[in-house]
């Protein structure tokens, strides 16, 4: 990797750590020859960011070519070694679309045995689904393996396309979860059709990807899964769970219209709606809570609250930049995370060097001009100290408001004790029928998710 790579990929590593609470990775891409990482694309310049810092390999991506427009961007994608892409719908309209040096250098860079990203859907977008794949990662294969496009560089044999499944438990939201899985191998050959090859890689990121027909149809596949693991749901890590979900979405899609399942799919159905219209979750009915439950949560709020409060106070100018960039510029769902680790990049940095700045005026009028004294600089490496310490403990508490004040909201829309004990009654007998029978059913499909059971 090479410095301006290294700076870009770290840079962008940092940011998006403190951004996510958790980042897990499944699997992995091939350490040597050519590679192409194909991904699924719903946040945006973070879908690249956390893939660039969480391999060992420097990867070159395509971008659409309007991120460059940006004077803060463009510097940091020429850094990480984007190519340029021109999109039709970002032309004026009767302006050509010239692509072929862009293609070029992607052709180049897997014959050279290196690694390459591009996110075939073309777009970012925040649908649940995947939406319809462009063919230029088959085209570019191919060329890779069958064109010389400079005399100094061989063909290839072959080339590995990895599907790259970016599953977010929260999109945009700051702390909240991201599983990267990352799925066999496609391998393309001499012969291979672009028809074959796009196939391929479709089904490939389905295997990777928590791919749902619409909103609907993953909420009620979250509360199937919820009633099929039911207590075991709390014992999976963030990987396993989404592991897990895929397949379970996979199936899911397949049984809805299956007569052995009909009747526990209008259940769940019945089920699911009743705890959408009553504001709560399954979480709720399987724990049995009361609206006493609702105390410790709220200790829980005010604990929190005493951990935010001193990080509130010092990167209050952040808090106010990322609010104010948020309502600005997030026009899609799918910017939100982009915008708000752009705004928090750049105002924490502004802002600190402006609590140093204001350190040393201050050091230098006490001191009578010395300015750069020794114990200065402890001073300031001493606050910059607590500055971090406490941000993170801010950032802990945070944690905790967030998830209390969702409890709690939930908890106070609990109905009747008869209602709650009509829903505890319902959900044991689907749960026990849909433990029972599922197996049974999708073994009729040749569907596997044995890992469900797990």
């Amino acid at each position: 990797m090479d410095i301006g790579y290294t700076t870009f990929r770290y840079l962008f590593g940092f940011f998006v750590d403190i951004f996510f609470e958790e980042i897990s990775v499944i699997g992995e891409i091939p350490k040597t020859g050519p590679v192409i990482v194909a991904g699924n694309h719903n946040n945006a310049v973070v879908d690249g960011a956390i893939i660039c810092s969480k391999i060992d390999r420097q990867i070159h991506f395509m971008g659409k070519a309007t991120l460059f427009r940006s004077a803060i961007l463009r510097p940091l994608l020429k850094c990480g070694g984007i190519i340029p892409v021109h999109r039709k719908q970002d032309q004026l309209s009767g302006q050509r679309v010239d692509n072929t040096e862009s293609l070029k250098e992607a052709i180049k860079i897997l014959q050279q045995n290196k690694c390459f990203g591009i996110f075939p859907e073309g777009i970012s977008h925040n649908n649940p689904y995947l939406c319809e794949l462009k063919k230029g990662i088959a085209y570019i294969s191919i060329d890779a393996i069958t064109k010389k496009v400079d005399p100094n560089i061989d063909i290839i044999p072959t080339v590995s396309i990895i599907p790259s499944g970016l599953n977010y438990l929260s999109g945009g939201q700051f702390q909240s979860k991201c599983v990267l899985y990352f799925g066999d191998p496609i391998i393309v050959s001499p012969g291979d059709s672009v028809d074959d090859i796009m196939n391929r890689l479709k089904n490939g990121l389905k295997k990777v990807m928590m791919d749902a027909q619409n909103e609907k149809i993953r909420g009620m596949a979250d509360t199937a899964l919820n009633l099929y693991l039911s207590k075991n749901i709390n014992l999976l890590n963030v990987s396993d769970y989404v592991r897990i979900k895929i397949n379970f979405l996979r199936a899911y899609s397949v049984l809805k219209d299956d007569i052995l399942f009909s009747t526990k799919y209008n259940k769940i159905k019945e089920y699911h709606e009743s705890l959408y219209s009553l504001g709560i979750d399954d979480d709720i009915v399987r724990n049995k809570y009361t609206k006493w439950n609702s105390i410790p949560e709220f200790i829980k709020l005010c604990f929190g609250t005493i951990l935010y409060l001193p990080c509130l106070l010092i990167n209050f100018p952040t808090i106010v930049a990322i609010k104010a960039a948020t309502k600005k510029f997030s026009k899609k769902d799918d910017m939100t995370a982009t915008v708000k680790i752009t705004a928090t990049a750049l105002s924490w940095v502004g802002t600190y060097m402006i609590y140093i700045t204001m350190l040393c005026i201050y050091s230098h009028i006490c001191n009578n001009g010395t300015m750069f004294g020794m114990y200065l600089g402890k001073f300031i490496m001493s606050f910059l100290s607590s500055c971090v310490s406490l941000t993170y403990v801010g950032i802990q508490g945070y944690k905790i408001i967030r998830n209390s004040y969702q409890k709690i909201w939930k908890i106070w829309n609990i109905p009747s004790k008869a209602i709650m004990d009509k829903l505890y009654e319902n959900r044991s007998e689907i749960a026990k029928e849909l433990q029972s029978s599922v197996t049974t059913i999708i073994g009729s499909h040749s569907l596997d998710i044995t890992s469900v059971s797990g």
